[in-house]
């Protein structure tokens, strides 16, 4: 890369060598301006005038228009721009957008470059109040290429009743385009219905990710849109179910169900998603009531349970997952309810279970040893354990030594145990105990993933590492990550 970046730039090391002297030249010639004109003829003033002017000119155009930055190669100058627009992590998506913009004005290359490369104004977002022109002039640049289409707003905040039709419009023109669609829009007016009446009936090709949520409740509930098929759809996000595409081809579903009666819905969802490997689901109803049919989901490899406690039982005893190897639960629970629902439901249905991780949900929300001993009640032969919290993991060992030292160890098939929060000195105590009686009794417990883990940190770090293998966690385990796949334990959408 060096050397490409070396040859691409020789024109630009040549140039900034000849500058100078051309500047001296010209300096030189402008002392003549002071000679006295009886030693020279007008012939001979105008042409050494006409020269000086010409020359200076020059000099002029090369600062103005091959300044170095100017004759940095198009393709690296490209890459410098995207590398600024994606560096733009504002949380507000319209300042991305004014990059590609904001780089054109600089300079006639610049400007150049940046018309040139559809891929900058891939990036389209629509949002109260709206600039037609601007919206248009991303559709435009962008035109050989699929884009990225964000519609959003703030409360309280909405399209011109006026606007309404010519941007149902524009967005259906540009609907076989689009790679991505998010709707977040929570204003209650007659946009959102408007689009999503035009929305029944159309197809989307090249659409792979599908975001609704954020948005008032619609008069035609549970509808079923993009009829004319959504063949490349893998990803979708969906609120409450009142408007959603075929699920026939998603991988991924991440469902937000408000009221006590979606359960019906997401166990529909289910049956339409033969190729599921990943399911999230955020329960904000206290009092979820559950279907009593089993839904079967083979292809389902990643669950995550987030919300009230109700969601438990209602996937627990609703979801039928023999391949599913990764579970994530965050619920704000104070354990006995836990332990109750759990009782309740004997047998999970997740026979292949081999992670389980563990979510701090809300403000000082963390498993208490009830809801540890619950979970454990369900899902005895898990293989790997992770604490997800940022306090220190001080009950949760304590419930794991306990259980050791009884002889009716928790988790005894357990080969990793990561623990995200920082250990305070009864911490890492009670894990030194749990990790020498785990090896006194053979059981297969070899690895720990803990955070900042150094002699620094941790005074019986070396005693620790003599027992066991141990990795450091140099950031948060972020649920985002793990879903991803981008975090060293391996969580994914397998």
């Amino acid at each position: 890369m060096a050397g490409i970046l070396s040859n691409a730039n020789q024109a630009w090391i040549q140039t900034n060598e000849i500058l100078p002297k051309t500047r001296e030249l010209v300096d030189s010639l402008a002392g003549y301006h002071y000679v006295p004109h009886y030693l020279y003829d007008e012939e001979s003033l105008a042409l050494l005038q006409t020269a000086y002017e010409a020359l200076r000119k020059c000099v002029y155009l090369l600062d103005l228009e091959q300044a170095p930055i100017h004759r940095l190669p198009d393709d690296l100058l490209l890459v410098i721009f995207t590398i600024a627009r994606d560096s733009q992590d504002t949380g507000i998506d319209t300042v991305r957008t004014q990059i590609p913009f904001s780089v054109s004005c600089v300079s006639h290359a610049w400007r150049d470059v940046a018309f040139s490369a559809p891929l900058l104004w891939t990036k389209v977002v629509i949002s109260p109040p709206w600039i037609p022109v601007t919206v248009f002039r991303h559709l435009y640049f962008s035109r050989p290429c699929l884009i990225d289409l964000e519609i959003t707003s703030q409360p309280r905040m909405a399209f011109e009743p006026h606007h309404i039709p010519l941007l149902c419009d524009t967005i259906i023109q540009n609907l076989s385009r689009c790679r991505s669609i998010v709707i977040s829009y929570p204003t209650n007016d007659a946009f959102f219905p408007s689009l999503m009446e035009k929305f029944k009936m159309l197809s989307a090709p090249h659409l792979v990710q599908l975001s609704i949520l954020g948005h008032p409740s619609t008069s035609d509930s549970n509808a079923v849109i993009l009829r004319g098929g959504t063949p490349s759809l893998r990803y979708a996000r969906l609120q409450n179910f009142d408007c959603y595409p075929s699920l026939h081809t998603i991988t991924m579903l991440h469902l937000r169900i408000m009221d006590s009666s979606a359960w019906f819905q997401v166990a529909s969802a289910l049956q339409l998603s033969p190729q599921l490997r990943s399911f999230m689901i955020f329960n904000d109803s206290p009092t979820l009531r559950t279907w009593g049919q089993v839904v079967d989901t083979p292809a389902l490899k990643t669950l995550h349970l987030c919300g009230y406690v109700s969601i438990i039982e209602a996937a627990f005893s609703t979801i039928r997952a023999p391949n599913l190897v990764h579970l994530i639960v965050g619920i704000p629970d104070a354990g006995t309810t836990l332990r109750t629902v759990c009782s309740r439901v004997t047998a999970p249905h997740f026979p292949s279970l081999k992670s389980l991780m563990l979510l701090p949900w809300g403000l000082g929300s963390r498993p208490t040893e009830k809801a540890f001993r619950a979970l454990w009640t369900c899902f005895p032969n898990i293989e790997t354990l992770i604490l997800a919290e940022r306090a220190s993991p001080r009950e949760e060992l304590r419930a794991l030594l306990q259980s050791a030292r009884e002889s009716k160890t928790i988790w005894r098939n357990l080969k990793v145990l990561a623990l995200e929060g920082a250990l305070c000195r009864d911490a890492e105590d009670r894990l030194c105990e749990y990790v020498s009686i785990c090896r006194f009794r053979d059981y297969p417990l070899a690895t720990l993933y803990l955070k900042d883990a150094s002699p620094h940190q941790m005074p019986r770090f070396k005693t620790l590492q003599s027992h066991i293998v141990v990795i450091p966690l140099p950031h948060y385990l972020h649920a985002e990550e793990l879903v991803k796949g981008t975090h060293p334990l391996g969580y994914g959408d397998l």
